[in-house]
């Protein structure tokens, strides 16, 4: 929708800069971004698990979604919920199309159970199995993320538990 130079994170701020970022504001005004796509750009989880015949008229949309976001900067997270309101006869059919809040009880969109709010992403570990089961018991199919330098026993039981199943 708009230009975000990130100048207070990326760079150290200067005179030279300020001075550029505001006649870069002031062209702005002058000669404003046409906001071609405002009524249908959304905001989700960029972790989604889609139906085949969503994918289907993704790859089908790809000039579509090439002029849209090609010149984007980390649009991973407005690709599919902006398809979504293009195409809202799959809305009911994605498995959760909502912005992830990092809260246990969201599905996080995905079927994937990913714990945000202890980590980035958090590690899970032995003492996490019951936790890892209830997710399951919830609809989630597999967790994300572990480490065998953090906690091989948890991915030791778990690739046991899976073998006794088979």
């Amino acid at each position: 929708m708009q230009k975000y130079h990130f100048t207070h994170n990326f760079r150290q701020p200067n005179k030279a800069m300020r001075l550029f970022r505001k006649i870069e504001k002031a062209e702005q005004r002058v000669f404003p971004v046409r906001k071609k796509f405002a009524g249908t750009l959304a905001f989700g989880s960029n972790w989604v698990s889609l139906e085949n015949d969503l994918v289907q008229v993704l790859l089908r949309e790809d000039d579509r979604i090439r002029t849209m976001f090609a010149r984007g900067f980390l649009v991973d997270e407005l690709l599919v919920p902006t398809m979504l309101n293009i195409y809202p006869e799959f809305k009911d059919r994605i498995y959760y199309d909502r912005p992830v809040h990092d809260r246990p009880e969201e599905f996080q969109g995905s079927l994937r159970y990913i714990n945000w709010w202890d980590g980035s992403p958090y590690v899970w570990r032995e003492k996490d199995y019951e936790t890892l089961l209830a997710a399951r018991r919830q609809g989630h199919l597999f967790p994300r993320k572990f480490d065998a330098e953090v906690d091989k026993a948890i991915i030791d039981k778990i690739a046991g538990q899976l073998l006794e199943i088979k």
